[in-house]
């Protein structure tokens, strides 16, 4: 944050883990009748087991606002500096007089060619989607003597993806420890030993 209270586009998103970290390291030491309010609640839930477990406190799990979502869901109450980070990004965003949007706050910049936070997280699960039927599907008998072409053709088409077969391949490549065609091997062997 600058001297005049505003954001510059490198400190995008504003809503970080650096900064519910920061507001964690300084929450003890606060002033802010609300923010001491805030963590006094936070005591008493954890007391009463209405919260996260002290040593999950600090771990991030996906990023901020998920965490929120997260919590919500699981009838958590969410940590102080959390709900406080979350505040001030919103906070700056506001102030910022439309020169930020919520997506940049929250999320950062949208990227050329990729979209925005919504559109990139969609791809990523639909990917890692698509690659666990992939290998599933190259392991069963009745694909053993198809190419992977062929097989990661018919996943794309079943999960109306779109992305090229050989596209998918490289994803289950990078996402596997050992070659695509000794896992099937291996698979193979222990189906028919």
């Amino acid at each position: 944050m600058t001297k005049d209270n505003s954001y510059t586009a490198c400190q995008l998103p504003i809503l970080s883990y650096d900064l519910v970290d920061y507001i964690r390291d300084e929450l003890e030491h606060s002033d802010d009748e609300g923010e001491l309010n805030l963590l006094n609640a936070w005591k008493i839930l954890s007391e009463n087991d209405l919260t996260i477990p002290e040593e999950l406190r600090c771990r991030h799990f996906w990023n901020p606002f998920g965490d929120l979502t997260n919590y919500v869901r699981m009838g958590q109450y969410p940590p102080p500096e959390l709900l406080i980070a979350i505040t001030e990004a919103f906070q700056a965003y506001m102030n910022s007089s439309g020169e930020l949007t919520l997506e940049e706050v929250f999320f950062g910049p949208q990227k050329k060619r990729i979209g925005n936070f919504s559109q990139r997280t969609k791809k990523k699960s639909n990917l890692s989607k698509a690659c666990t039927l992939l290998r599933y599907k190259l392991t069963q008998d009745e694909n053993f003597d198809r190419s992977q072409i062929d097989v990661a053709e018919e996943v794309i088409k079943q999960e109306k993806l779109n992305i090229e077969p050989e596209s998918l391949i490289r994803a289950l490549r990078r996402s596997m420890p050992q070659k695509i065609s000794e896992f099937v091997a291996l698979c193979h062997e222990i189906n028919n030993p």
